[in-house]
């Protein structure tokens, strides 16, 4: 050093050498370590648009209501997704979380997709964030293996929808009405804003279910729902004959029939032009019985005992009666590639037809509802990725216990310190501090783990 030469010597901080491997560690967060917006939100793509949406009007009642308080109407349709990019910041802990606000609920919008699920590194089973609904907000929480790595991301696909129901008091009467979309990131950010008009149009003769899942290896069950026109379209003259929807079901999945009767859901609608007007429908326990002629009420039972044929007959009090009726169904044991396919994708089949039941049991076939086929849903988040951390050390070099900047005689014998951390997000091993002045340093260890530093010693003139 040109400072040498003049006799003085400026301390400085070391030029020193560092060798280092890395080891792969986890860190965890603290609780109240937690940055509860951990990253940067950017909305890469969206295929909502704001063209007219025509939807038809649906009734329900909730599952296991047997007094019939949750008895309404509405309609609600899947619109698009939205993709988002999520990135972690540098120093990002387990535990660490970024929140998109979809504002569900707010606008007639909804979240349509699973409110649960991991975010793999992409073509790896290394999970980087998981993902979790809480109200109108998805909790992006990065994982302990997103937390070793650097430069991480994931791609988060947000599937959204409208929805207008009674219950919540929304006006569903016939007529054009409007959802809005979009996605707010906690670090401000904002996706693209769509008003998009909606439809409302009567109810429509429909049979429907919810899409399956692969659970496990095996065909997962769901919930079946149908609604029928007026007992009158289907050629039904007389109140003193029941209406029967036979409902058949593909390879996939199989009614529990000892369940049925405990299992089934009933409203009615009898035609006064105000879709709000659905009443609870009694579902009678004992199937081997006709349901009372005008009682209203839902046998449901399967056809012999085969479980791939539901029964439900309705007794219906006048010839403008219509019935929805939702049910469970299970899996028969079929793995999704043993399903019959269209366009490459596994599906499950379900048909309706309706039949007038006579008083003396005899039935006639009167009408054959359209039928659907039911696909798996398949979770379409598109994986993220990041990198394998660098080590990173400071190492600072102190003579005599002076600090940078203080002065000593050249010439003197130094007792030279060198203070080591790893101030990286892994540990580092094999460290190896090296002094380009000649000084002969020794460390206690070669390890460090984030967040550990130790003291080298060394001794030399100067």
């Amino acid at each position: 050093m040109r400072s040498i030469a003049k006799k003085l010597a400026l301390l400085l901080p070391i030029t020193a050498l560092i060798f280092v491997f890395l080891a792969v560690a986890t860190p965890q967060a603290r609780a109240e370590e937690v940055n509860q917006c951990a990253g940067t939100m950017q909305e890469v793509s969206n295929n909502i648009n704001s063209n007219l949406h025509p939807a038809d009007l649906f009734p329900y009642v909730d599952v296991n209501d047997r007094e019939g308080g949750s008895a309404g109407a509405g309609t609600s349709d899947a619109v698009g997704a939205s993709v988002v990019r999520i990135t972690a910041p540098k120093n990002v802990k387990a535990g660490d979380q970024f929140v998109v606000d979809g504002q569900w609920g707010k606008y007639h919008n909804q979240y349509r997709g699973l409110g649960n699920y991991p975010i793999y590194e992409q073509g790896t089973k290394n999970v980087l964030a998981y993902v979790q609904l809480n109200g109108s907000k998805l909790h992006v929480i990065w994982s302990s293996y997103a937390a070793s790595r650097v430069n991480t991301w994931v791609n988060l696909t947000i599937p959204q929808g409208f929805a207008f129901t009674t219950s919540l008091g929304d006006d569903i009467s016939v007529g054009i009405h409007r959802a809005r979309f979009q996605l707010l990131g906690c670090d401000g950010s904002k996706g693209k804003f769509i008003d998009k008009p909606v439809r409302i149009q009567p109810p429509q003769e429909t049979v429907n279910a919810w899409q399956w899942v692969d659970e496990n290896g095996k065909v997962s069950g769901a919930r079946l729902s149908m609604f029928t026109k007026a007992a009158s379209a289907y050629g039904i003259r007389n109140v003193n004959n029941r209406m029967r929807i036979l409902v058949k079901l593909g390879k996939g999945w199989n009614f529990d029939c000892s369940k049925l009767p405990e299992e089934t859901d009933a409203s009615y609608y009898w035609g006064t032009n105000n879709w709000s007007t659905f009443k609870h429908a009694e579902v009678q326990k004992t199937p081997s019985t006709l349901v009372d002629a005008r009682s209203r009420k839902v046998r449901p039972y399967c056809l012999s005992g085969n479980p791939k044929v539901g029964m439900f007959e309705f007794a219906p009090a006048t010839l403008n009666d219509q019935i929805y009726i939702a049910a469970y169904v299970v899996g028969d044991g079929s793995t999704p590639s043993q399903l019959p396919k269209s366009g490459g994708k596994p599906y499950v089949r379900i048909d309706a037809e309706v039949w007038e039941v006579y008083p003396n049991r005899n039935a006639v076939k009167k009408h054959s509802m359209w039928g659907r086929n039911i696909f798996q849903y398949i979770n379409p988040n598109t994986g993220g990725s990041a990198t394998v951390s660098k080590g990173e050390i400071t190492v600072t070099k102190k003579g005599n216990g002076l600090e940078a900047g203080q002065r000593f005689i050249t010439g003197d014998n130094v007792n030279f310190t060198y203070e080591v951390k790893n101030t990286g997000k892994v540990t580092v091993d094999a460290i190896r501090v090296t002094d380009s002045k000649g000084v002969d340093v020794t460390c206690p260890k070669a390890i460090l783990k984030p967040g550990e530093s130790m003291t080298c010693t060394g001794r030399g003139r100067v």
